[in-house]
């Protein structure tokens, strides 16, 4: 049996309706920027490949310097299918051989 006063103190990483998805900065390019490093760390990892998917769900803003780093399948659009090839790459599957190349940003 619960009560009206009873709470959940758990919180949710989900945003509510109408609040504001996560902006990450723009990314200083002048070094160059692996394709499919999402975080910017220099490594591909499947750190990056949550990041996308959380862009892919619009969980995560992004502009379009973004775009052409995490857009590994080229298709104009971020979605799971960039996340799940990022993903496959950290974990040495991939076949994608321009993920963790210098990407044209």
């Amino acid at each position: 049996v619960t009560s009206d006063t009873d709470t959940n103190s758990e919180t949710s990483d989900i945003p509510e309706t109408g609040d504001t998805p996560d902006t990450p900065d723009t990314p200083d390019t002048s070094d160059g920027v692996l394709l499919g490093d999402a975080d910017l760390d220099g490594v591909i990892t499947s750190a990056d490949a949550l990041t996308v998917l959380r862009m892919s769900a619009g969980i995560t803003a992004y502009d379009e310097k973004y775009l052409r780093i995490v857009d590994v399948d080229k298709d104009r659009d971020v979605t799971s299918a960039d996340a799940l090839e990022i993903l496959r790459y950290s974990a040495g599957l991939s076949q994608n051989t321009d993920i963790g190349k210098n990407s044209q940003v």
